[in-house]
């Protein structure tokens, strides 16, 4: 008898890498552009509270942090099946937020 539980694949589809996390581990992984991640042994249609964040230095002295929200997003209802979810489609729902700005001595 298979295990029931399912997973859920976040595909970075834009030209920046970005630190993802879905769930509540407090564990983020670096998707490289145009790349992928899985998030593995899900239980079946679970909402999962998903973020990415990107930062990036503006110049010299200068460090951004931009933040999206993955909302909604689910595991797959059928087990060992695969939900996938791109990091384009975020953005361009919901936007992005600048966290903070962080100034380097110089």
């Amino acid at each position: 008898m298979g295990s029931i539980v399912s997973n859920l694949c976040l595909v970075n589809n834009t030209n920046t890498g970005w630190y993802c996390e879905i769930g509540d581990d407090n564990h983020f992984v670096y998707i490289s552009p145009q790349m992928n991640h899985t998030w593995s042994n899900l239980t079946l249609s679970r909402p999962m509270r998903g973020m990415c964040v990107n930062p990036r230095g503006t110049n010299a002295t200068h460090m951004e942090m931009e933040k999206l929200i993955l909302l909604p997003t689910f595991s797959a209802a059928i087990a060992g099946s695969t939900n996938v979810y791109e990091i384009q489609y975020f953005i361009d729902k919901w936007g992005t937020t600048k966290e903070w700005t962080l100034s380097l001595p110089s």
